[in-house]
């Protein structure tokens, strides 16, 4: 099932995914940008607000709560976006196409850590990680 909303409006796809699926909202895991944090950097939370992030909002507001696994990717650069909308629709810029995929390789790991068990040893292990630049 592949949800053909906009990010956000998250809340609704994932809430019938987890209901199709019949599975506890705790075990959800939502992997999302985060403008709060500095390009490359990972933070991995049990649960929290929603940060002024739209998406989160919508998935906390209509599918129970705030008790959800997340594992948050920095993607604020050097330089203040002037449109943040700009900023994560647009392609990623040649030059920081090697960074991204070093990031989301990273973030594919920190992902594996979460769901196999090991979350406080992999937030201990993630969540003081920069990512080369």
């Amino acid at each position: 099932m592949t949800p053909i909303s906009f990010m956000n409006r998250s809340g609704g796809p994932v809430s019938l995914w987890l209901r199709y699926h019949k599975i506890p909202f705790e075990n959800l895991l939502v992997i999302y940008d985060d403008h709060d944090l500095p390009r490359g950097r990972l933070r991995i939370r049990e649960d929290g607000s929603a940060g002024g992030h739209r998406g989160i909002e919508d998935i906390i507001r209509l599918s129970g709560g705030e008790r959800f696994l997340r594992l948050k990717i920095g993607i604020r650069g050097d330089r203040e976006a002037s449109n943040l909308a700009d900023q994560v629709l647009s392609p990623i810029p040649k030059s920081l196409v090697d960074q991204v995929e070093r990031i989301v390789s990273t973030a594919a790991d920190a992902a594996e850590g979460i769901t196999s068990g090991n979350l406080i040893a992999t937030m201990n292990k993630y969540n003081v990680l920069a990512i080369a630049q």
